[in-house]
């Protein structure tokens, strides 16, 4: 580790863009136990869950950092047995985050917050830091994953996933919504691993999760033109389910085989912090 940053990464999207985006009904929690083919993502996160994300012994807290809208935070309690804690600085995402809960009859705390301006009695209060589509809405990355380290306990974990703006998912998006495209930073498995690395952090396992999935694809642009987006929904969804499909097809070692640099959707890290209980 090279020493702490001082000073605040730059935020790409801010708050006004996050409420714009949350500015709709909060989503259904993610149910793992249905298997149909729109479901697919979902399930290749819940078995991406049960390789790297422990089951929770008594009093254990998952934070989500960039909670907002959060689907995945009933499955943590209910699945894995964590006590769960959000955190966003978006109002409407907070909002939403704790809307999902109440959906599932599922209990946590939602907190609002700025993840660089946070009370002092949050360092080092989860045994696992986890966040999705966060890290790569700041530049340097770095500056983020200090933040999400300064959460986790000592020998805990940080789990991070961003989308794969480096392969066809950016290169859609790039193509689509330019100004979207714009509101992220590109990383490579390596650069994502490297971060946590020079943020402290152990970095266990790290690499791209699935095959296709258009569907994360924001053609924001085209909202005025509802024909043309729908046709545009649909030429991305075609080849996202035959994808799918082929996973499905396909046993999990061979399955695995089909994450690549060009066309899968997610990067991952999975990282702990050194210290007691490692």
């Amino acid at each position: 580790m090279t020493g702490p940053m001082n000073r605040k990464p730059g935020d790409k999207a801010g708050t006004d863009y996050w409420q714009s985006v949350w500015l709709r009904e909060a989503p259904d929690p993610v149910d793992l136990d249905d298997t149909r083919l729109m479901n697919h993502m979902n399930l290749l996160l819940g078995a991406f869950f049960e390789r790297h994300l422990p089951m929770a012994g008594p009093e254990q807290v998952l934070l989500e950092a960039g909670c907002g809208g959060s689907a995945w935070l009933p499955v943590f309690a209910a699945r894995f047995g964590y006590r769960v804690r959000g955190l966003d600085y978006s109002e409407m995402g907070c909002a939403l985050a704790q809307a999902v809960l109440r959906k599932a009859g599922a209990v946590g705390e939602i907190m609002q917050a700025d993840l660089f301006d946070l009370p002092k009695p949050l360092e080092g209060a989860a045994d696992v830091v986890f966040s999705q589509g966060l890290a790569e809405h700041f530049n340097p990355t770095r500056g983020v994953i200090e933040r999400l380290a300064w959460l986790a306990r000592p020998g805990g974990l940080v789990i991070t996933l961003v989308p794969n703006m480096r392969g066809l998912t950016g290169l859609a998006q790039r193509l689509l919504d330019r100004r979207i495209y714009a509101l992220h930073t590109p990383l490579w498995p390596k650069d994502l691993a490297q971060a946590h690395r020079d943020s402290g952090l152990l970095p266990q396992a790290w690499g791209h999760l699935g095959a296709l999935n258009l569907g994360v694809v924001n053609p924001a642009r085209w909202e005025r033109r509802p024909l043309a987006r729908k046709f545009l929904g649909a030429a991305l969804a075609i080849p996202s389910m035959a994808a799918w499909i082929l996973e499905r097809l396909l046993g999990e070692e061979r399955r695995a085989r089909l994450a690549n640099d060009l066309t899968s959707p997610i990067v991952y890290c999975v990282a702990r912090k050194p210290g007691r209980g490692q």
